[in-house]
């Protein structure tokens, strides 16, 4: 218990804990063992769960910006679905010949925020 450990590689989040604990890791749907590093792996969206789960985690401090810069992405994409697509504008032209709609311009900034090609406010 003193030693569970929470930290960021890549796209996933690795639990480190004893041995004692792995029947607890076991509960959090979308594990994988990780035999090499002799840790469980989830993916970032089990993040909640994952500390639910293990609250007495020590969370790194990469896996705790991620996890932050998530929540506010995702706020922020949602805020957006919500304002609606009527008066849309894209932030940057998309790559298509004809003029698209309302709604797959806003299909397009949505998508491009989540993927990062870019955020609010850079193409302006």
């Amino acid at each position: 218990m003193r030693n569970t450990r929470l930290i960021l590689a890549g796209n996933k989040i690795q639990l480190f804990c004893s041995y004692e604990e792995r029947e607890r890791a076991k509960q959090i749907d979308g594990y994988r063992w990780n035999a090499r590093l002799r840790c469980w792996e989830y993916p970032l969206g089990h993040y909640d769960e994952v500390r639910q789960v293990f609250p007495h985690a020590i969370v790194g401090e990469g896996l705790q910006e991620r996890i932050l810069s998530d929540k506010a992405l995702e706020k922020e994409v949602s805020s957006d679905k919500l304002a609606g697509w009527e008066n849309i504008e894209p932030t940057e032209p998309m790559p298509i010949k004809t003029k698209p709609f309302q709604h797959q311009v806003l299909g397009y900034e949505l998508a491009c925020k989540l993927l990062g090609i870019f955020r609010k406010g850079e193409g302006e």
